[in-house]
C-alpha cells in the first residue's frame, strides 16, 4: 500500500504503474456502432437529433455506449465535481505530525503505530483528490473564482503537506521498526533514502510555495501595468489600450489588429518575466534541499535512469542525424502538403474526433475499447477548442478517491486533434490498469505515443488512401519534429538549471537560446526566450525529455506493427500490464523486446526507418552504422 510514494513526485499530469487489479469484460463489437461513413472511408461527424430517443449518439454528438458496472466506484465527472467539499488542511497536517511524534517517541506497540499512519490515509486521498479536481475545473475555465481559488489554495498548500508525508517518511525510516514498516506498508526500501533525514526543509517549502504561486500567474498573468510600445504611444498595457479605442474605435478592424499586437507583446514580456523568476527560485530550492544545481534536483526527483551527460550525448546524435534526415524530408513534406494532393485537411468537431478514437479502439483491441465505454459512460473527459477562458494544454490525470483517470484535451478543429486525443487516451489505459499509480514519466509517455502511433496503423483499414496518407505524412512529420524541437528545448533547459544563481538574467537566458540551436539544430536564427515558452518549461520543469526518449520505442512499437499485424500491439501490452517489479523505463521496454534510446545508433535506427517510409530509400545505408548516413 504505497499510499504517499506518488506524492514525492508529482500530484499532476503524470500517470502510472502496478499490475491489474481487476479484470475488463471486452464490450461485444456488435454493441458499438461506427460513425457513419461519408462514402471516401473517412469517418464523418454524426448529425444526431437530440430529441430521437433511439438515436446511436447523444445530443453533443457522442456516441452512446452500453451501460456497465465496472466495479471501481466512479461517479459521473459532473455528480463527483458538484459533491466537492474543501479538505480541512490543517487538520490533515496536524494528523500527520501527531503520527510522525507517535513513531519517533516508540512509546506505542508497533500495531499502534501502523494504525496511526493508516489512518492518515483518508485525509491524504481528499487532499490529493481535491487537488486534481481543482486542476481540472480551473483548466476548464481559468475565469471561474471559485475554481480558480480552490486551486490556489491546495496547490500553495502542497509544499507543507509534501513536507509532512516526508516528514513520517523519515520517522518511519529511523524507526527501530523500519524493516516492518517497509514489509508491512511501504512496499520497498526506505530506510536508505530517509535515514539521514529529509530534503523538504522550512526554507524548501517557503521556495515551493513561491513557485506555486509563479507557475499560478502564468496560468493566466496581470498584463494592465506591464510597459508596452506601438508606433508612438508608449505605456503600460492598460493605458495604450484605451488610447487605441480613442484613436480606431472598439469595433474597427485597425483596433482589433492594433490590440492583438500590443496583447502579444505585453503577454510575451510578463511570461518571460515569470519565467527568470521561476529559474531563480528553482536554482535557490536546489540549494536549500542540498543539490549542487537544479538540474541534478530534477533528475532525482523525475526519476530519470541515465546521466546528464548521457543525454548530452543523445542530444549530440540528434542533431548530427535526426536534424539532416529531417532536412532531407522538408521538401518532401513542403511538395506533399503544399500542392493539392496534401491540401486535404479538413476541419473536424470534437465530436468527430472522440467517436473516431472510439471506433479505432474498437478495432485496436476490445480491452481497449471497454475503457474508453468506461472514459465515455462516466464523462471523463473534456474536449474542447480552445478559448481565452481555457488552458491551452492537454494532459491526463488521475482522481484517486473517484477511483478514475481524467482525460483533458485542447483543440483545434482538425485531424490533428485526433493524435492528440489518442496519445491522451494512452495516458488514460495506463492510469486505469493501474490505478494511477506513478512509476516512470518515460514510461507514461510510451504509453501514450506508442498507442497514437498504432492508431495510426488501424487508420489505414478505416481511411481512403489520399486521406490516410495525409494522416501518415502528418504523424511521421510530427515525430520528427518531436525529436528535433524536444530536443531543443530539453538542451536549453540543460543549460539554464546547470546555471549559478548570480547568472540567472534574462540577457544569459536568451543567449542559451542560441548556444541550445546551435548544439541541437546545428544553427541559429536570432530567437530569444519566446522560442522556448512552451507551458512545459513553467510547470514542468525537465520533462521535455520524456517525450523524445519515450518515442523511441514508441516507433518501434509502429514498425512492428508494420511489419507483422499483433506484433506492435504485443509489446505495447508488455508496457501497459507490465509487473510491478519491472517498472523502470528502460527494463521495462528491454522486457519488451524495444530498445533503449541511449544504446549506440539507436535513435539514428529508428528515425531512418520513418526516413525510408517518406522516400523509399534509407538515409543510413548500414543499420547501426552510422558512417554509411548519406
Amino acid at each position: 500500500m504505497k499510499r504517499f510514494i506518488s506524492l514525492l513526485l508529482s500530484l499532476l499530469l503524470i500517470f502510472s504503474s502496478l499490475t491489474v487489479l481487476f479484470s475488463c469484460a471486452p464490450v461485444d463489437p456488435g454493441l458499438i456502432p461506427s460513425p457513419p461513413d461519408s462514402g471516401s472511408g473517412d469517418p464523418e461527424a454524426p448529425g444526431s437529433d437530440p430529441d430521437d430517443e433511439d438515436s446511436i449518439y447523444d445530443k453533443n454528438g457522442i456516441i452512446k455506449v452500453p451501460t456497465k458496472d465496472y466495479g471501481r466506484d466512479t461517479k459521473d465527472f459532473d455528480v463527483y465535481a458538484n459533491d466537492y467539499q474543501r479538505p480541512d488542511v490543517d487538520s490533515i497536517l496536524e494528523a500527520f505530525k501527531e503520527c510522525s511524534a507517535l513513531i519517533r517517541d516508540n512509546q506505542v506497540s508497533y500495531d499502534d503505530q501502523l494504525a496511526a499512519i493508516l489512518a492518515l490515509e483518508d485525509g491524504y486521498v481528499s487532499f490529493n483528490s481535491s487537488l486534481v479536481l481543482a486542476e481540472i475545473c480551473n483548466n476548464k475555465d481559468l475565469t471561474n473564482q471559485k475554481w480558480k481559488d480552490e486551486y490556489e489554495y491546495l496547490s500553495t498548500s502542497r509544499a507543507a503537506f509534501t513536507q509532512s508525508v516526508e516528514d513520517l517518511f523519515v520517522a518511519c525510516a529511523q524507526s527501530p521498526h523500519v524493516e516492518s514498516f517497509e514489509n508491512d506498508y511501504f512496499g520497498e526500501d526506505i530506510e536508505e533514502e530517509y535515514k539521514n533525514g529529509g530534503k523538504y526543509t522550512d526554507e524548501a517549502v517557503k521556495l515551493l510555495e513561491e513557485e506555486t504561486a509563479l507557475t499560478n500567474e502564468y496560468k493566466n498573468p496581470d498584463l494592465s501595468s506591464v510597459p508596452v510600445t506601438y508606433g508612438t504611444l508608449s505605456g503600460t498595457y492598460d493605458e495604450v489600450i484605451e488610447r487605441l479605442k480613442e484613436l480606431y474605435g472598439n469595433n474597427s478592424l485597425w483596433y482589433s489588429s492594433a490590440a492583438n499586437s500590443v496583447y502579444q507583446q505585453a503577454y510575451n514580456t510578463a511570461i518571460t518575466d515569470i519565467y527568470v523568476e521561476l529559474v531563480l527560485v528553482r536554482t535557490r530550492l536546489a540549494s536549500a534541499m542540498g543539490y549542487d544545481s537544479y538540474l541534478e534536483l530534477a533528475y532525482d526527483e523525475m526519476g530519470y535512469e541515465y546521466t546528464p551527460d548521457d543525454m548530452t550525448k543523445l542530444l549530440n546524435d540528434i542533431g548530427e542525424f535526426v536534424v539532416p534526415m529531417y532536412n532531407n524530408l522538408v521538401p518532401y513534406f513542403n511538395s506533399y502538403f503544399i500542392s493539392g494532393a496534401g491540401s486535404f485537411a479538413p476541419k473536424r468537431d470534437f465530436a468527430y474526433t472522440v467517436n473516431t478514437a472510439y471506433s479505432i479502439m474498437c478495432k485496436l483491441d476490445s480491452g481497449f475499447a471497454d475503457i474508453y465505454s468506461y472514459m465515455l459512460q462516466h464523462k471523463l473527459y473534456d474536449v474542447g477548442v480552445l478559448t481565452d477562458k481555457r488552458f491551452d494544454a492537454s494532459f491526463t490525470t488521475y482522481i484517486e478517491d473517484n477511483f478514475s483517470p481524467y482525460l483533458f484535451v485542447t483543440t483545434t478543429n482538425s485531424v490533428s486533434d485526433l493524435a492528440t486525443l489518442t496519445h491522451e487516451f494512452g495516458h488514460f489505459i495506463d492510469a486505469y490498469v493501474n490505478n494511477g499509480m506513478h512509476s516512470t514519466i518515460e514510461l507514461a509517455e510510451v504509453c501514450s505515443q506508442g498507442l497514437e502511433m498504432l492508431a495510426l496503423v488501424e487508420l489505414s483499414s478505416m481511411l481512403d488512401s489520399p486521406t490516410y496518407m495525409y494522416y501518415e505524412y502528418t504523424a511521421i512529420r510530427d515525430a520528427f519534429e518531436v525529436v528535433i524541437y524536444q530536443g531543443f528545448y530539453a538542451a536549453f533547459e540543460h543549460l539554464v538549471y546547470s546555471l549559478d544563481e548570480s547568472e540567472v538574467t534574462k540577457a544569459k537566458l536568451n543567449e542559451l537560446v542560441s548556444v541550445a540551436e546551435m548544439q541541437v539544430l546545428g544553427s541559429t536564427s536570432g530567437y530569444d526566450l519566446r522560442a522556448v515558452m512552451i507551458p512545459h518549461v513553467f510547470i514542468a520543469p525537465m520533462y521535455v525529455q520524456s517525450y523524445f526518449t519515450s518515442l523511441i520505442p514508441a516507433l518501434e512499437i509502429y514498425t512492428l506493427e508494420i511489419a507483422n499485424e499483433g506484433d506492435g500491439l504485443s509489446a505495447y501490452k508488455a508496457i501497459i500490464y507490465r509487473p510491478e517489479s519491472d517498472s523502470g523505463f528502460l527494463d521495462t521496454v528491454s522486457s519488451a523486446g524495444l530498445s533503449s534510446p541511449f544504446e549506440s545508433g539507436v535513435i539514428a535506427d529508428v528515425m531512418n526507418e520513418l526516413y525510408f517510409a517518406i522516400t523509399g530509400i534509407h538515409y543510413i545505408t548500414s543499420p547501426g552504422d552510422l558512417s554509411n548516413a548519406a
